[in-house]
C-alpha cells in the first residue's frame, strides 16, 4: 500500500510538471500569436483552464489523509476511519464510523453498550462531534439506551440548530431520526459496577453516596473515552464517545460531549480530543487551550505537554488523581500526545503502510 501511494504521488507530480511545461511553452507561443492577430484571448483561455482542471484532479490525488485515536482498542477506529479516509474522503463519516465500531463492542468496558452504569445501576452515554470546516457541532450526554451516541451526536449537528441536546430529550430525538435503541446495557458492564461499588463501600465503610462515587472516580479505568481525528487536507473533524464515569451521580456529565474540553476542531488551529477525569479536563479547557498554545508558537508537543501539567497540578493542590491523555494535530499536521499516565495513540496517514501506534510523553503528577 506505502509503495502504491508513492509511486502514485510521484506519478501525479510528474505528470503535473510535464503539463505545465507543455502549457507553459504554448502560453508563449500563443500569445505571440495572439499579440500578431493571428488567434482570439477565448483560445488561451480555453488553455488555462484545462491546466487549471488539471491541477485539481491531480491535488484531490495528492491530499494528505489522517485518522488519530488513543488506548490500544482505538487501533480499530483508526483502521474504519482509513478505510472511509481513502474510498470517501469525508472525515465526519470517518470519524463517525470509527468511533461506532468501539461504541458497540461490549468488550470495550467504558464506551456504548459495554460501558458502566452510573451509581443507580444506569448507562448513561455521552458523545460530540465537530467540523473544523464550520465550526459546526453536536453533543448528547447523559442519555440513555441509545447504541450510537455519537451518530446520535452527528444528527444534532446536521438536523437541529442547537449544539447540545440531553437526558429524555436526546432520547426523544433518538427515536424521532430512528436511530438504534438498545433496551439493556452488556451484562459485563454491570459486573464490574457491582464490584466497584462493593469495593468503594468496603474502604470508606459507613459512607456517603458521594464517598463512593469519589473513591471509584479514582481509578484510572473509571473514565475511558474513544476519541477520533479525521483530515482530509486542511479540513479537521474531532468526535469522543463514552459512558463516563463510572459509579457517577445520575446526570454527571464529564468533558467528552463539552466543545472545548473533550474535543475541538478548527481547520486554522487543527484538532485535540482528550480522555481522563472530565471535571479537570474541563476545568483546564484542555482541547482547545492546546490548540491556542500551538497558534502562540508552541510546538504541538509543548503544548500538549503544558495542558497536562496544568492538570498536574490541579491534582497535588486537591489530592485526587486526576488523570489526563491528550492528542493534538495542529493545522500542518503534526501529531503530538501527552499524558500523566501510561497512555498510548494511535495513528495512520497515507504516507504510512499501516496503522502506527506509539506512547505518549508522560509526565506524572
Amino acid at each position: 500500500m506505502k509503495n502504491i501511494e508513492k509511486d502514485c504521488k510521484i506519478l501525479n507530480i510528474s505528470i503535473l510538471f510535464l503539463l505545465e511545461i507543455i502549457y507553459s511553452s504554448l502560453f508563449v507561443k500563443r500569445f505571440k500569436l495572439l499579440q500578431k492577430g493571428y488567434i482570439n484571448i477565448s483560445a488561451i483561455q480555453t488553455k488555462i483552464i484545462y491546466l487549471l482542471a488539471a491541477r485539481v484532479v491531480l491535488g484531490i490525488m495528492d491530499t494528505s489523509l489522517i485518522a488519530v485515536s488513543y488506548y490500544p482498542f482505538g487501533k480499530k477506529v483508526v483502521e474504519k476511519a482509513r478505510e472511509i479516509l481513502l474510498t470517501k474522503r469525508d472525515p465526519i463519516e470517518a470519524v463517525v464510523e470509527g468511533i461506532k465500531v468501539i461504541e458497540e463492542d461490549p468488550s470495550i468496558g467504558s464506551v456504548g453498550i459495554g460501558g458502566l452504569p452510573n451509581i443507580e445501576g444506569e448507562l448513561e452515554l455521552d458523545a460530540a462531534i465537530m467540523d473544523g470546516k464550520t465550526l459546526r457541532c453536536g453533543a448528547v450526554a447523559a442519555v440513555k439506551r441509545v447504541k450510537h451516541p455519537i451518530s446520535l451526536a452527528k444528527k444534532v449537528m446536521e438536523c437541529t440548530p442547537h449544539v447540545m441536546i440531553v437526558g429524555e430529550g436526546a432520547l426523544k430525538l433518538a427515536k424521532l431520526v430512528k436511530e438504534e435503541i438498545s433496551d439493556v446495557p452488556a451484562e459485563e458492564g454491570y459486573v464490574k459496577f457491582i464490584q466497584r461499588r462493593k469495593k468503594a463501600k468496603k474502604k470508606k465503610g459507613n459512607s456517603s453516596i458521594f464517598d463512593e462515587v469519589k473513591e471509584v472516580a479514582g481509578l484510572p479505568e473509571s473514565h475511558d473515552t474513544i476519541g477520533a481525528i479525521a483530515v482530509v487536507g486542511n479540513w479537521f473533524v474531532a468526535g469522543t464517545s463514552t459512558s463516563g464515569l463510572a459509579c457517577k451521580f445520575p446526570g454527571r456529565v464529564g468533558d467528552t460531549p463539552i466543545i472545548g474540553a473533550g474535543l475541538y476542531a478548527d481547520n486554522n488551529l487543527g484538532a485535540a480530543i482528550c480522555t481522563g477525569y472530565g471535571e479537570a479536563i474541563i476545568r483546564v479547557v484542555a482541547a482547545k487551550s492546546a490548540l491556542d498554545l500551538i497558534e502562540k508558537g508552541y510546538t504541538p508537543e509543548e503544548a500538549v505537554v503544558e495542558i497536562v501539567e496544568k492538570v498536574n497540578k490541579l491534582a497535588k493542590e486537591e489530592n485526587i488523581n486526576y488523570h489526563l491523555g491528550i492528542v493534538a494535530v495542529s493545522k500542518d499536521l503534526t501529531i503530538a500526545s501527552a499524558a500523566n499516565f501510561n497512555f498510548k495513540y494511535v495513528y495512520w496517514t497515507n504516507e504510512e503502510d499501516q496503522v502506527v501506534m506509539k506512547n505518549a510523553i508522560v509526565i506524572k503528577p
